[in-house]
């Protein structure tokens, strides 16, 4: 029983260490100097997937909007190069249009327009040229929908 035990701790350890240095020697020695390629690592995965759930409709797509968005906001408060800067804007821009087609969806019109129109404003201070309501509604289309 006791080796056992000490086997299957032994293993534990083992894959927690593996883990962590996996974790760290990709990505801690080669993203610490740059930032581009640690904004890509770690935040790239994020928004595709709230994408996707926008894109399927999934039931929890509002919430993992939200989230995101919340999280992105705060990255954008970090020291970091300007056109990184812009690009978190920009997604989080087409964040709250994505929030305020679901927000539309429901009924909450009030809602939806408060989202589209904060969406204008993120694009028009990053400098888009197009930053109507229908050019950003274009943008974040679902493939599937129907109307494309």
């Amino acid at each position: 029983m006791k080796r056992t035990f000490l086997n299957c701790a032994v293993v534990l350890v083992g894959i927690l260490v593996g883990f962590a240095a996996g974790r760290y020697l990709p990505f801690g020695k080669y993203t610490q100097h740059d930032p581009v390629l640690f904004f890509s690592a770690f935040s790239e995965p994020g928004w595709k997937m709230t994408e996707e759930s926008y894109n399927h409709n999934a039931k929890d797509a509002k919430q993992l909007l939200l989230t995101t968005l919340s999280i992105g906001e705060s990255d954008i408060q970090q020291v970091m190069p300007e056109q990184m800067k812009k690009a978190l804007v920009m997604r989080s821009a087409l964040t709250k249009a994505r929030l305020a087609v679901l927000e539309r969806e429901a009924g909450n019109y009030d809602q939806a327009k408060d989202y589209l129109a904060k969406a204008e404003a993120d694009l028009k201070a990053i400098g888009w040229k197009d930053y109507s309501d229908a050019a950003i509604l274009k943008a974040i289309k679902r493939p599937h929908d129907p109307s494309n």
